[in-house]
Parts: C-alpha cells; sequence; structure tokens
C-alpha cells in the first residue's frame, strides 16, 4: 500500500511541475526585433566608440544577443558593444540576438584622421506631414545629412519636443501615436550642430 501511495505522490508532483513549467513558457515574452542606436560610423585609428542593442519588445524575457565584427583587423568588438577601431578600411559591426536569431548592423569606417562635423541638415526639410495610419513597414523616416560627407564622427541625438504625437527612433523613423504638432530635432555630437522639423500628425 505505501508503495501505491510514494507512487501516486510521484506522479502527482511529476503533474505539478509539468504544469508549472508550461507556465513559465506561457510566460516567456519573445524577442521580435532588434536595431542598433547607431546604423553607421565613422571612427579614427586607436577610437573606441560603444553601440547600443535596443530589443523589441522591452519587456522580452532574453536580452542576450552576440556581437560580431566582418574585418576584425579593421575594427573589434567586445560583449558590451565597445567597437575599437584598428586600422583604416570598413566592417561591418553585427549583433544577433539569442531568443529568435534576429540580427541587425552598423558599417564602421575606419580612417588615419579626424574629419570635423560642419553642419547637419534633414532630407525631408523643415516640415513633414505624416498619417496616423503611417505606422510600422509605412513609417516615415527622416534622415539626418551631416557635413562633410566624409566626416568622421556622423552620429545624431534624435528628440521629439512632444514624444506623446510622435516618437523618433534613434534610425530616424517618425512614429506617430496622436493627433498634434511634435519639433524633431537631431544633433551631432561633433560640434553640437542641430537640425529640426515640425512634424504633423493627421488623423487620415
Amino acid at each position: 500500500m505505501n508503495t501505491i501511495k510514494k507512487i501516486v505522490v510521484n506522479i502527482m508532483a511529476a503533474l505539478i511541475f509539468v504544469v508549472t513549467a508550461c507556465d513559465r513558457v506561457d510566460d516567456k515574452v519573445l524577442v521580435t526585433e532588434v536595431t542598433l542606436n547607431i546604423m553607421s560610423l565613422n571612427m579614427t585609428v586607436g577610437e573606441s566608440r560603444t553601440l547600443t542593442a535596443l530589443i523589441e519588445p522591452k519587456e522580452a524575457t532574453n536580452k542576450d544577443v552576440l556581437w560580431t565584427s566582418s574585418n576584425r583587423d579593421v575594427a573589434s568588438v567586445n560583449d558590451a558593444g565597445e567597437v575599437t577601431a584598428l586600422t583604416q578600411g570598413e566592417a561591418k559591426i553585427s549583433v544577433t540576438t539569442i531568443d529568435g536569431g534576429f540580427r541587425t548592423s552598423c558599417i564602421v569606417a575606419v580612417y588615419e584622421t579626424s574629419i570635423r562635423v560642419t553642419g547637419v541638415t534633414f532630407d525631408v526639410g523643415d516640415k513633414l506631414l505624416v498619417g496616423l495610419n503611417e505606422i510600422g513597414d509605412n513609417e516615415k523616416t527622416i534622415i539626418a545629412i551631416v557635413s562633410p560627407v566624409d566626416a568622421t564622427d556622423k552620429y545624431v541625438k534624435w528628440n521629439s519636443s512632444h514624444p506623446e504625437i510622435a516618437r523618433i527612433t534613434p534610425s530616424g523613423r517618425v512614429q506617430p501615436l496622436s493627433v498634434g504638432q511634435t519639433l524633431i530635432s537631431a544633433q551631432t555630437r561633433d560640434g553640437n550642430f542641430f537640425a529640426e522639423c515640425v512634424v504633423t500628425v493627421v488623423a487620415h
């Protein structure tokens, strides 16, 4: 009789374990996308910069990523996304999510000497009209044109004055959220030059 009871108890414990494990799987939030805060980067030999992998959704369970360089003689990258310029040339720094295998890359150009930024403008000018339905693959993109074209540091910091109306991603994608107007700006790290665009979000 005791043997039967032990068997029953073991079976019940196993069932509880399986149900609990299934619940944990159901609670797991899967990764759907990865982007980088910088899509292209100009550097000088000996310089280091850190790239940031932006995982979607933000509440994803497993945010671990793998960093790789297509040309480690030109630019190396460590597990924290820190890129080090080694010799003149070009390399592609890629980041891949462990969950789902999503991947994106940043093109790194390495120069012997630094070329300073002299200004920045937007390809869309200073006004942009966006519809609320323009989301996902239909999102409009603002391109920040940094001068000169061979400037060493082309990084810009994006900002939206009213992010509740429209947000701006690190790659310049406009994400409309509600009807209204917001000022989208980009500021260069080298020289602190500004470009601004009034974005109007309409209902259609």
